[in-house]
């Protein structure tokens, strides 16, 4: 799972004038500043979990005739805070709306980068009674091994772009002859849309491309990415590399341990 943030204005980063122009207009609606945080997760499978938008509300809550009338896609779930921002609290009702309870009776991994929200006591209790194991990506590490960064978020944030400018084409105008700007409905339609456009194909090659794999014999080892392929782990003899992979995988896996993983140290 990894979080971004979402503008209401998405224009590309480049677009066509006359050569030598010293300044180019970019048609927007005045909303640079709006944002809200997008969390996308998915499995190993390919299989793509809802999108979970925070909102920004002053008051903390969306107002109950505009929730009344929202019309949320099956791909997403709308939520907010006052600042559009993840919480300690929209972490834990994020695990409750959109990584459920264990259905199958196999104990599950979930894979997430070292924001404070992310290691709190009562997160770490709630993934416990989930049946959930945690795994948190290095300081540093994100882009080498974290899939949602190396392989989901560019073609997400592609078709987001997508979407904005067929908005912007379609010309829209408020009494006032102003563009009229995007709606809550409009961005939510944005990210179902743009989630819609990430193939689970995408999203399955994208763990094996980060090394997260179950074949431990190294078999889907060519398949990594070539920022992570490049990384070089020194001389260490293979025996102890062996070692301590298997020391990992036990640490991890191994439901007769008397000890728990529970992420990497600050030292580590």
């Amino acid at each position: 799972m990894d979080q971004t943030m979402v503008r209401f204005d998405e224009p590309y980063a480049r677009t066509n004038d006359i050569a030598g122009k010293s300044t180019i207009r970019i048609t927007n609606t005045g909303c640079k500043k709006r944002g809200f945080t997008v969390a996308l997760a998915a499995t190993a499978s390919g299989h793509k979990l809802p999108a979970f938008v925070i909102l920004k509300e002053p008051t903390g809550r969306i107002p109950p005739r505009v929730l009344k009338d929202l019309k949320v896609p099956h791909n997403v779930k709308v939520t907010c805070s006052f600042n559009g921002w993840m919480t300690t609290n929209l972490m834990e009702s994020w695990l409750t709306r959109i990584w459920g309870p264990n259905e199958d009776d196999v104990r599950r991994l979930i894979i997430l980068d070292r924001a404070s929200i992310h290691r709190t006591s009562s997160l770490q209790e709630k993934l416990k009674d989930l049946d959930t194991d945690l795994v948190l990506i290095p300081a540093g590490c994100t882009g080498l091994l974290q899939p949602a960064d190396v392989s989901w978020m560019a073609p997400f944030k592609s078709a987001l772009r997508r979407e904005w400018a067929v908005f912007i084409r379609n010309k829209q105008k408020t009494l006032a002859g102003n563009l009229k700007r995007p709606t809550r409905q409009d961005v939510i339609g944005f990210v179902s849309a743009a989630w819609e456009a990430v193939t689970e194909e995408t999203i399955s090659k994208s763990f094996k491309r980060c090394g997260i794999s179950n074949a431990l014999d190294g078999s889907e080892d060519g398949l990594f990415h070539t920022r992570l392929a490049e990384v070089n782990v020194g001389s260490v003899d293979n025996d102890i590399t062996d070692e301590l992979n298997e020391e990992c995988v036990n640490l991890i896996l191994d439901d007769d341990s008397d000890i728990s993983f529970n992420g990497f140290s600050d030292n580590d």
